[in-house]
């Protein structure tokens, strides 16, 4: 039978909120603006622009109907001729550049049905899947909604761990109509909007969480700031090595075991420094390891981390 998206994720949510991380130490939240690159200006010039961007906005245009040419990431003169027509759709100066009010309505173009709710939410609690691309929004156990997300890129991976919402706020530019912060230790990330709707089901952020932005907005209605957030997936994967002066999510599941494990007594803030660095050693000298400070492959197969060395 095959599985679907919708089958995983009831189970992933009743495991994951029965396992809690503990953030003890994290420290305050942060109300900055998180790493997420704003929309880009686009516009004809010489020499052409390109890039991601680029190839995603002509690719959408083309997905509603419009003709922006070879899909090359490259900005020019039939790219500039769709976009003037999507503007004078939206009753906006059609001169072919795409700016702020352009991309919010290149935001709000993917407006969708809001997914009905059976009941008041009382009792929310978010998971996201960071594999699977989706956020279930959980009311006492029950998952009552679910919504397509975007994610990290490989080198700004989302944050793997239990957060919470710390603050809400309508904010606009690259982050579209809404933005819930998360309490993220070691850096500013949060779940917001996106003007980029191509994006969605992808891996292309500074490490938030994007959503529509007509699924950001339901969204924002239904949580209160506290909200549990519960981001899932193997924090240790592509981790070879870890060392003093690293930061994330990899760095928080090691200093919770070490804990765990009698040898940590500091907070699992996702910092390693030098209360972590002793506690390495002190595990590698109790498993006869070699005692470095840095933790290798074979350390966190030894620490379980890890089920075999490959």
């Amino acid at each position: 039978m095959r599985t679907t998206r919708s089958t995983l994720l009831p189970g992933l949510a009743a495991i994951v909120i029965a396992l809690s991380f503990d953030n003890t130490g994290a420290g305050p939240p942060s109300a900055r603006p998180c790493r997420c690159e704003p929309d880009r200006r686009l516009a004809v010039t010489a020499p052409r622009q390109s890039g991601s961007d680029v190839w995603g906005l002509q690719t959408y245009l083309a997905k509603l109907g419009f003709s922006p040419g070879p899909v090359d990431g490259i900005y020019g003169l039939q790219t500039a001729e769709a976009v003037k027509e999507f503007q004078r759709r939206q009753h906006l100066k059609a001169d072919g550049v795409v700016e702020p009010a352009t991309w919010l309505a290149l935001g709000r173009s993917a407006l969708k049905r809001r997914t009905p709710l059976p009941t008041k939410p009382s009792q929310i609690v978010l998971v996201i899947d960071v594999r699977l691309a989706m956020l279930a929004v959980v009311d006492r156990g029950k998952v009552i909604a679910t919504f397509p997300v975007a994610l990290g890129k490989e080198g700004t991976p989302t944050p793997v761990g239990d957060f919470r919402i710390t603050f809400k706020a309508e904010w606009g530019g690259g982050f579209g109509t809404r933005f819930l912060g998360l309490d993220v230790p070691w850096g500013t990330y949060g779940i917001h909007g996106t003007n980029k709707p191509w994006s969605i089901g992808g891996y292309e952020s500074g490490g938030c969480i994007r959503l529509l932005n007509a699924d950001v907005e339901q969204l924002y209605e239904m949580v209160a700031e506290g909200t549990p957030v519960h981001i899932i997936s193997d924090p240790f994967y592509g981790t070879r090595e870890l060392g003093p002066g690293e930061t994330g999510a990899p760095v928080a599941f090691l200093q919770r075991r070490l804990r765990q494990l009698g040898y940590y007594r500091g907070p699992v803030d996702g910092s390693y420094g030098l209360s972590t660095e002793r506690a390495v050693m002190a595990f590698q000298k109790a498993q006869a390891l070699p005692v470095t400070g840095h933790i290798a492959w074979e350390d966190l197969v030894a620490l379980r981390l890890r089920p075999y060395i490959d």
